[in-house]
């Protein structure tokens, strides 16, 4: 379909299209290909329509249960705005709690709390207790020690300070009790 110039109208036919599909009482999952396909082409047409990315994440994840298609239109949305820290978080959150990948969850959390402000104060503890629970509470260490050289909020560094000492002993306790 030619735009003519006027992408952003384009665009925002295919989400009205989106939109009515998702308001359907009972979406059929034989919908949910051309659902993904109309939040693709919205974003086709206006790569900085941040919100179709979130919804159409979100929607994906936790109401039709199709991570792959979730996944896949938050990378396109992290790829085209890399700024915004919804993407990244709806990312980890699939990654620790669909797929029990719980490192690809705290990395994108982790990259989540590195993003434009303001966002959720709880992202860096939140990343380091997925590394720590998948293993790695080293990195988890090093990730807390950096934001808290960069955190600002006294309140928040008190927490994540202690978070490292506990976190600090669990490690010494492992290398004592191996």
């Amino acid at each position: 379909i030619g735009s003519l110039g006027f992408k952003s109208i384009v665009a925002d036919g295919y989400w009205l299209e989106a939109v009515q599909l998702i308001g359907e009482k009972n979406l059929a999952k034989e919908n949910y290909n051309q659902l993904y396909q109309l939040i693709d082409r919205t974003t086709d047409f206006d790569p900085q329509f941040s919100y179709a990315y979130e919804v159409g994440g979100v929607f994906f994840s936790l109401h039709a249960n199709r991570i792959d298609l979730s996944n896949a239109i938050l990378l396109k949305g992290i790829n085209r705005d890399s700024t915004s820290w919804q993407p990244w978080f709806y990312l980890g959150f699939n990654y620790f709690y669909h797929l029990k990948d719980t490192q690809k969850g705290a990395y994108y959390i982790a990259e989540a709390s590195k993003r434009r402000k303001p966002l959720p104060p709880y992202f860096p503890l939140l990343a380091a207790r997925l590394y720590a629970q998948g293993g790695r509470p080293e990195t988890a260490i090093f990730f807390l020690k950096t934001v808290y050289l960069n955190t600002k909020e006294e309140t928040i560094k008190e927490n994540i300070k202690r978070r490292i000492e506990e976190l600090e002993k669990e490690v010494m306790e492992q290398t004592i009790n191996k």
